[in-house]
């Protein structure tokens, strides 16, 4: 690895950063309400983004929304096979691709750091056939608090072996960017179709996607 550049890992987010998982979850809820003639707001989704387990929030939003109530079984079911679809047709973001290639070029060990579920997470990844770039994968059942709370993040520090000064976190929301922000770690910005539209205030930097700057050019710049 070059002498310039100082940073001997990365964490990377999942959902929405290297697949975007994200807009295909606003997708078929947006097509559940269009289908009750509502539409379901940006402002809405960023209010919910990392819920934890138990009833989903949007459905009483649904209900608010139109009126009347709505039968939650039958909806998540549509939900639920048409995110399926969507999903099983997704590839990696732009520059993605590149990210990960030069990381093992370098010599950079990826952690992903998810607040997804594992199951959500492998099949997608055994698909894409990317399982070698990562040296761990970390999802929400490896923490008691997912994020925007630090720790998963230092859970990726100990897997990693590595101080927060020599690794960069990558995300799509400030959910992840608070969490690695608050441990000191240098966090990047990398919005999706969706987040795109949310505040993203806790970034140190913000790039449009992976193909906008090429990682061996951010690295540098970070150092």
């Amino acid at each position: 690895m070059s002498k310039n550049i100082s940073i001997k890992g990365l964490i990377f987010d999942f959902d929405g950063l290297v697949v975007d998982t994200e807009y295909a979850k606003y997708l078929s809820w947006q097509e559940i309400f269009n289908s009750y003639g509502a539409e379901i707001s940006f402002s809405f989704i960023e209010s919910i983004l990392g819920y934890e387990e138990g009833p989903n929030p949007v459905i009483p939003y649904l209900e608010k929304v139109v009126g009347k109530r709505v039968n939650s079984k039958e909806v998540l079911a549509r939900v639920k096979n048409t995110l399926f679809s969507r999903i099983n047709n997704l590839g990696l973001m732009s520059g993605v691709s590149d990210y990960l290639e030069t990381a093992e070029k370098l010599g950079l060990p990826i952690v992903i750091a998810s607040n997804a579920k594992r199951e959500q997470i492998t099949p997608i990844i055994d698909r894409l056939n990317i399982n070698k770039y990562f040296s761990c994968i970390l999802t929400r059942e490896n923490v008691q608090k997912p994020k925007p709370y630090p720790d998963i993040l230092f859970l990726a520090l100990e897997k990693l072996g590595l101080s927060n000064k020599e690794v960069v976190a990558f995300d799509d929301s400030n959910l992840g960017l608070r969490a690695a922000r608050s441990v000191g770690i240098f966090c990047v910005a990398v919005p999706n179709e969706l987040t795109k539209h949310f505040n993203l205030d806790a970034a140190d930097l913000i790039i449009k996607s992976m193909s906008e700057i090429s990682l061996y050019s951010l690295l540098q710049k970070i150092a």
